[in-house]
């Protein structure tokens, strides 16, 4: 019969870095792809393939030479219960090796513990979808009662959100620049930024983008932390051709004070978000996003004396401004 266990050793002429590969023909076929120039590998049985390659630097016009020697050996009873796993949160992974045990005497039963974040704690390779970093072991059981262990650390990324702004769409003067940068939060750091659509922004990676508001655009952001992890946000950019007061909101919460002010006013504001200041005309002097709390604006030389429109959301308060 065919083996159930080989020893593999590859040698090589210098010049090339050796490396083979072990494939198993299957419905998937499973290759092994070792560190070392010589291995012992289970088969069960199996026929199998040995595909060698030359690596690094060497020259592909001259002529190497190396030796495979394929012979059968004996392993003993073993658990393999996979390498260690990074997953993002709210994803999968399969537990244990290809097979999760080999030697001692079929059939095999098998024991995961914790059982926590397992499709099935007796399967040999379960499905994990741990919320935090979890340290799986595993017991095997042969027909003999011998047992064989062996454990896994699947490394859970912390939940990572991203968020453009806290309203569906911006209204914002059209023609005007305006800022945007993202809240990001969870994940592992550093982050990497894609900003869409392309066309708009002159370094889609940068954390920060600032646009100039010509027609109504949706504007989407993709993060991705160090693990891999990726996050979406999305926020409709919607130009306008000026500010009516008639349309100006009933219910106002929005306090600022002094109120009229010559130097400074401080808005209190009740939440945060994208604020903005601009004059009845649709001018807009301020934007940017501002956290709950209070907000000193400084309007300098840059403006003249009148009415002043601060937005917060869907809030609104006037102010009156005399140098």
């Amino acid at each position: 019969g065919l083996a159930d266990a080989v020893h593999i050793e590859l040698l090589g002429d210098p010049g090339a870095q050796w490396h083979y590969a072990v494939i198993i023909p299957g419905d998937t076929a499973q290759i092994l792809f070792p560190d070392d120039s010589t291995g012992n590998f289970y088969v069960g049985g199996k026929m199998f393939a040995v595909a060698v390659f030359p690596a690094g630097t060497f020259s592909p016009s001259a002529h190497y030479n190396y030796t495979l020697t394929v012979s059968e050996t004996t392993l003993g009873f073993v658990a393999d219960a996979g390498e260690d796993i990074y997953l993002c949160y709210g994803d999968t992974a399969i537990l244990g090796g290809s097979p999760s045990a080999c030697g001692g005497t079929e059939p095999y039963q098998y024991l995961w513990r914790p059982s926590y974040g397992l499709s099935d704690s007796a399967a040999a390779n379960p499905l994990a979808a741990p919320e935090t970093t979890t340290l799986y072991h595993l017991t095997v059981i042969d027909a003999a009662g011998d047992t064989a262990q062996d454990s896994i650390r699947v490394i859970v990324d912390l939940p990572l959100s991203v968020s453009i702004s806290d309203q569906e769409t911006i209204v914002v003067a059209r023609g005007d620049t305006f800022a945007l940068e993202a809240e990001i939060s969870g994940g592992t750091p550093p982050y990497q930024y894609e900003w869409y659509p392309h066309e708009l922004f002159e370094n889609p990676q940068d954390s920060a983008q600032t646009i100039v508001a010509e027609s109504t655009v949706t504007v989407w952001l993709e993060v991705m932390d160090s693990f891999g992890c990726a996050a979406a946000d999305s926020v409709v950019i919607s130009p306008t051709e000026g500010v009516c007061e008639k349309n100006l909101p009933v219910a106002v919460r929005l306090e600022a004070y002094p109120n009229p002010f010559n130097r400074a006013v401080k808005v209190i504001l009740p939440h945060s978000g994208q604020l903005t200041i601009s004059s009845v005309d649709g001018r807009v002097i301020f934007a940017g996003r501002v956290k709950a709390g209070e907000f000193l604006w400084r309007p300098g030389d840059e403006i003249s004396a009148g009415i002043y429109i601060i937005r917060l959301g869907n809030l609104t308060k006037r102010v009156l401004y005399i140098p």
